[in-house]
């Protein structure tokens, strides 16, 4: 048996099928099948997967069942699971999943005791800290209870907890966290414009503490401090990090320093100590809730037939929409404000973890992998861009999130709000009946030539396909699943892509080559023959800056 060939086979196939996907509509896919939406949905205990209006069959749907079975991902899972080295460029495993591992739900595939055992010590030591924090034991230099939090850090670092932050603000009860993750020294002090440094905490999130970004800002936030008369340093700052020798040189206490480990990947890691804010802002037994919600996912995923497993669902979806339609974007609508940064958080988890071009074979992908992610938050969308969705040029996927219940204290407008994503996905999938725009018009005092103009001009052909994520209620739990579910179905898609999905190489070039210009710009006699003329017109421009 030739498993490649195989495989081959089944690829082949599922394009020969899709050239006769292609000329039905989604209209039309519906009239054909009236139980469509229930054999294209899942439903689970608090989310319901609805993909019924993606331009799909079931035909087509059954081939990559057949597909996704025939290249293993149960195994390719397993070997996640059992901390395998499938990070195969850092020779490191991706063992994100047992940062949430739950001593009342533990996992078969989590074998390595002394791992665990490290992680829920880590675990409770953060926590502990976090609470200390939220009830006045740890205190200032000045014996005050810290009333903010200034997170410094990048990337990974940075964009999962504040993301989650975000999303638990009904909860968030303990000091506000500031997070500060550009370079641009206006995000620094803008920020502490407003602070006390006499209450006001540090945190330094870096895996290897060399990253430039994250040290330049946290020298210019201790002499801030320094500025401002706070003798005992050293008791308001906290490092997050892999490398404890960097940590301490660079004047942290020791037990102040918590860990991270070289196998979990920055955008993997909030679940980890790097989820301290988190759990300083809403508390630690939410931010166990949110480990619960993401354990809870880990288990689906290990043990849920590939036919009812969510995120192999979610990754199938993608690449059928990236490699099958030609989709080259998906856009994430949110109705739920506090969702607000997801779009940017999925935009880091998929894009740096499936934007590359080698496979784990060395050779070069004749398939396109990440689609770029973008979107915005419903219903603001609808007013900006959502013309384009429905009349533009281009095709573009849209993954749809609303809650069936709303934490808001203003329940009045939740029906309207869950009315508008609904009819958003409806719009996209049927478009509109041109003689119901007729009609409609034909009641205003218009000439047959204009009747005909704007019938034209409203027209919406429809066809657009989307899923649509529809949870309970967005509660730490929910959000750990959700969390989980999207990085599970971009470890799914790097399956199928053969690459690894664990590194992010590609980002050295351009810090290398920031370093060696900015030595050109600061050194006036640094000569810099080797530029291109761009880059040398760029510098020499910027130096000839009024000061």
């Amino acid at each position: 048996m030739n498993k490649k060939k195989d495989i081959s086979i089944l690829w082949e196939k599922i394009n020969t099928n899709a050239i006769s996907v292609k000329k039905k509509s989604l209209k039309k896919l519906f009239e054909e099948d009236k139980d469509r939406f229930k054999k294209f949905s899942i439903m689970t205990e608090d989310l319901l997967l609805d993909f019924s209006k993606e331009n799909i069959d079931q035909k087509s749907f059954e081939d990559l069942i057949d597909f996704i079975k025939t290249i293993g991902i149960k195994k390719s899972i397993r070997k996640l699971f059992n901390g395998e080295k499938i990070n195969i460029t850092e020779e490191q495993s991706a063992l994100h999943t047992l940062l949430r591992y739950n001593p009342k739900n533990p996992l078969a595939e989590h074998t390595d005791k002394k791992k665990i055992e490290d992680v829920l010590t880590e675990r409770n030591r953060m926590l502990l800290f976090a609470e200390n924090i939220r009830s006045g034991i740890y205190l200032s230099s000045t014996d005050k209870k810290y009333t903010d939090i200034l997170h410094i850090g990048v990337g990974g670092s940075s964009l999962g907890p504040k993301m989650v932050i975000n999303a638990m603000s009904p909860d968030a009860d303990g000091p506000n966290v500031h997070f500060i993750s550009n370079l641009d020294g206006s995000n620094l002090s803008d920020v502490i414009e407003s602070l006390s440094p006499t209450t006001t905490l540090i945190i330094i999130a870096s895996k290897s503490f060399t990253t430039h970004d994250t040290l330049i800002n946290a020298n210019s936030a201790i002499q801030w401090l320094r500025d401002n008369g706070i003798k005992n340093i050293k008791n308001h700052i906290v490092a997050i990090t892999n490398s404890l020798s960097g940590a301490k040189d660079f004047g942290i206490n020791e037990e102040n320093i918590f860990k991270i480990w070289d196998w979990v990947g920055g955008r993997f890691s909030l679940w980890s100590s790097m989820g301290l804010p988190i759990a300083i802002a809403i508390g630690t037994e939410k931010f166990i809730k949110i480990l619960e919600g993401a354990n809870e996912a880990d288990d689906h995923f290990l043990n849920q037939p590939i036919e009812k497993n969510i995120p192999i669902l979610m990754g199938l979806i993608a690449i059928w929409r990236r490699n099958i339609m030609n989709y080259s974007t998906t856009c994430v609508v949110p109705y739920e404000h506090h969702l607000s940064l997801l779009p940017s958080y999925l935009q880091q988890l998929e894009m740096e973890s499936n934007g590359k071009t080698l496979m784990w074979d060395n050779s070069i992908s004749i398939l396109k992998t990440s689609p770029i992610i973008w979107g915005g938050t419903g219903t603001e969308v609808q007013h900006s861009f959502f013309q384009l969705m429905h009349q533009g040029t281009d095709v573009i996927p849209v993954d749809f999130l609303i809650g069936k219940n709303t934490r808001s204290k203003i329940k009045t407008h939740h029906n309207l709000l869950v009315s508008n994503c609904i009819a958003q996905s409806r719009a996209m999938a049927f478009g509109s009946s041109k003689k119901i725009i007729e009609k409609e018009l034909s009641e205003k005092s218009l000439s047959n030539e204009k009747l005909n103009e704007l019938t034209k001009h409203m027209e919406v052909s429809g066809n657009k396909p989307s899923t649509t994520y529809m949870f309970d209620s967005l509660t730490p739990k929910v959000l750990g699943k959700l969390i989980a579910y999207f990085e599970h179905k971009v470890f799914v898609m790097g399956c199928i892509w053969n690459i690894n999905s664990f590194d992010q190489l590609g980002v050295e070039l351009g810090k290398k080559l920031a370093q060696e210009i900015n030595e050109i710009i600061t050194e006036p006699n640094l000569l810099n023959n080797n530029l291109d003329s761009s880059s040398a017109g760029l510098i020499a421009n910027f130096k000839n800056k009024s000061s």
